[in-house]
C-alpha cells in the first residue's frame, strides 16, 4: 500500500501539468507578475482608489454594463491566456520532446498549462458574483448571464486560435507519412525506419515528466520518443514554432489594424479588455526577445536600453506626445534656470502683485455690493486627481456645496486649483455655472450634468494604448494647419468634447 502511494505521488510530481508550472516559476518569473497583478486587481487588491478592479467585475462597452461587455472581456481573456500558452510553447517545447509524438500537441500542451490560467478564471468568477451580488446589487438572472458570457468570449477565443494548430500541427508520424522517400532520405539521410533509427539525445535539456493530462479527460503516461532521430523530432517541433510565430504575428498585425478603427465607438473595447491586450503584447514580445536571445537575453536587454535612451533624444523610437497648437518644426526656446530667471525681474514681480490685489479689490466690492459684507468669506477649492472616480466625486461635491450654501459657493470662490480627474470635474462645474450666469438654460445642479460626467472616458484611451501606442502612434490629423499624432491623449479629448462640450 505504501508502495502504492508512493508511485502515485511521483506520477502527481513529474506529471506534465505540475512540471511545467515549476518551470514557470523558475525560468520565466518575469511572466509571472502578469498574473500577480491581474489576481490582484480582479480580486480588489490592486488599484482600488483608482477603480481598476473596477474595469473587470463592472465593465462598460457602448456606455452599458451587459452580456455583450462580459462576451468582449471574456474573448480578450482568452486572448491573454492564448498568448501566455503560445509564449511559453515556443520557448519551452524544446525541454519536452514527447510532445512531438501526441496528437494535436499544441492543444494537449494548453490542456497541460492550465494552472495559472484556469485558477485565474475561478478567482475572477468568484470575485465577479461576489461583487455583483453585493455591491452592485444585481439579480441573480443578471450575474448569470453575465459570468456565461464571460466563459462563453473565453472558449471562443481559445477555440479559434487552437483550431489553426489542429489543422497546420503534426506530430512525428503524421509528418513521415506526408513525406516523400526523397524528403525522407535527405532530412535523415537514410530511408526512415520507425524501429531503427539512430538515437541521438542531449537529455540534458529534458524535464522529466512520466504522466500527462490528454485531451479531453484522461491521464496517460508519456510515450517515449527515443527511437525518432532528434533531427527528425527537431523539424517537427521546429515546424510547430514557426507556426506559433506565423499565428503571433498575425495577432500583433491584426491589433495594429484595430487600431486604425478606435475613433469609432463599436471598436472601442472595455478598459479590462485592453489591459488583457497590453499584457498580451508583453507577454509576446517578452517570447520573441527570450527566443532570440536566449542566455544572452539579459545583456541583450542592457544594451537595448541603453540604444533606447540614446535614440530617444532624436524622437526616432520613443514617441513624445505633443500640444495641439504648437508648431514644433521651429526652433526651440532654450529652457532652463538661466533663462527662466532672466525672463523675470523685480518690476514684473511688483506689477503681479499691484494686478493681483486690483483682483482681490474687486472681488472684495462685488462682494460686498451683492451680500453686503464688509469681510466675505473667501474660498479657495483644490481637488484630487484619480481617473473618473475623483472627477464624478469632485463634480457631485460641488453641486451638493453650491446646493446648501444657496448658491453662493461659487460667488465666494476665488481659486480652483488641483489634478487629474479632480479638476476636470472642477472645471466642468465652474463652465456650467459660469453659462448658467449669462442667463443660458442651463441648470448647474441638475443631475443630468452628474451622470453625463460619469460617463465613460477610459474605453477609448485604453484602445489606444492597447492597439496603437504601444507599438507606435503611425496614424496622423490636422490641426490650425500643423500635423499630430492620434494616440491616446487625443481619443481622451475626443470622448471628453463628446461628453461634455454639447
Amino acid at each position: 500500500m505504501k508502495a502504492k502511494i508512493v508511485r502515485y505521488f511521483r506520477y502527481a510530481f513529474y506529471s506534465f501539468p505540475f512540471q511545467l508550472f515549476l518551470l514557470q516559476i523558475k525560468k520565466h518569473p518575469f511572466l509571472i507578475l502578469s498574473w500577480l497583478v491581474l489576481f490582484a486587481s480582479v480580486s480588489q487588491f490592486f488599484g482600488v482608489s483608482y477603480g481598476i478592479p473596477l474595469l473587470f467585475l463592472d465593465p462598460e462597452y457602448l456606455g452599458n454594463v451587459n452580456f455583450l461587455s462580459f462576451l468582449i472581456v471574456g474573448f480578450t481573456m482568452g486572448g491573454f491566456f492564448m498568448a501566455w500558452n503560445i509564449s511559453f510553447y515556443i520557448l519551452n517545447s524544446y525541454r519536452f520532446e514527447f510532445l512531438a509524438s501526441l496528437v494535436n500537441p499544441f492543444v494537449q500542451f494548453c490542456l497541460n498549462n492550465i494552472f495559472f490560467p484556469l485558477l485565474f478564471t475561478i478567482v475572477y468568477i468568484i470575485s465577479l458574483i461576489k461583487f455583483q451580488h453585493v455591491e452592485a446589487l444585481i439579480s441573480t438572472g443578471k450575474i448569470i448571464a453575465n459570468v456565461l458570457a464571460l466563459l462563453l468570449g473565453n472558449l471562443l477565443m481559445i477555440i479559434s486560435s487552437t483550431t489553426f494548430f489542429v489543422f497546420f500541427n503534426q506530430d512525428v508520424e503524421t509528418f513521415i507519412r506526408k513525406l516523400s522517400d526523397k524528403a525522407k532520405e535527405s532530412l535523415i539521410g537514410k530511408k526512415i525506419r520507425l524501429d531503427k533509427l539512430t538515437i541521438h539525445r542531449q537529455e540534458k535539456s529534458q524535464w522529466h515528466i512520466e504522466t500527462y493530462w490528454k485531451f479531453p479527460f484522461s491521464i496517460e503516461f508519456v510515450r517515449k520518443v527515443d527511437f525518432y532521430d532528434k533531427k527528425l523530432v527537431d523539424k517537427v517541433l521546429l515546424l510547430h514554432h514557426r507556426n506559433a510565430f506565423l499565428i503571433q504575428v498575425l495577432a500583433i498585425i491584426t491589433m495594429i489594424a484595430f487600431g486604425r478603427l478606435m475613433e469609432n465607438p463599436y471598436f472601442r473595447l472595455p478598459a479590462a479588455s485592453s489591459i488583457f491586450l497590453v499584457f498580451s503584447v508583453i507577454t509576446v514580445a517578452f517570447s520573441f526577445f527570450t527566443f532570440w536571445f536566449r542566455s544572452w537575453r539579459i545583456i541583450a536587454a542592457f544594451c537595448f536600453v541603453i540604444l533606447l535612451n540614446f535614440l530617444t533624444q532624436y524622437d526616432l523610437i520613443v514617441y513624445k506626445n505633443k500640444l495641439y497648437g504648437l508648431n514644433y518644426t521651429t526652433q526651440k526656446t532654450t529652457y532652463n534656470n538661466e533663462a527662466v530667471n532672466n525672463a523675470v525681474d523685480k518690476k514684473m514681480i511688483n506689477n503681479d502683485i499691484e494686478e493681483t490685489k486690483n483682483i482681490l479689490n474687486n472681488w472684495h466690492k462685488r462682494m460686498q455690493s451683492k451680500y453686503g459684507e464688509d469681510k466675505p468669506k473667501i474660498i479657495f477649492i483644490n481637488t484630487s486627481g484619480g481617473g473618473l472616480k475623483a472627477t464624478y466625486w469632485t463634480f457631485h461635491v460641488l453641486q451638493q456645496l453650491e446646493k446648501q450654501t444657496n448658491k453662493k459657493l461659487f460667488d465666494h470662490t476665488f481659486l480652483l486649483t488641483g489634478a487629474s480627474g479632480g479638476m476636470i470635474g472642477a472645471a466642468y462645474f465652474r463652465e456650467l455655472n459660469l453659462r448658467q450666469k449669462k442667463h443660458e438654460a442651463i441648470d448647474c445642479l441638475d443631475k443630468s450634468y452628474l451622470d453625463d460626467v460619469g460617463q465613460d472616458l477610459l474605453n477609448g484611451v485604453g484602445t489606444s494604448i492597447a492597439t496603437n501606442d504601444i507599438f507606435y502612434p503611425w496614424q496622423t490629423y490636422h490641426y490650425q494647419g500643423l500635423g499630430y499624432k492620434k494616440d491616446r491623449a487625443y481619443m481622451f479629448n475626443i470622448q471628453l468634447n463628446k461628453i461634455h462640450i454639447t
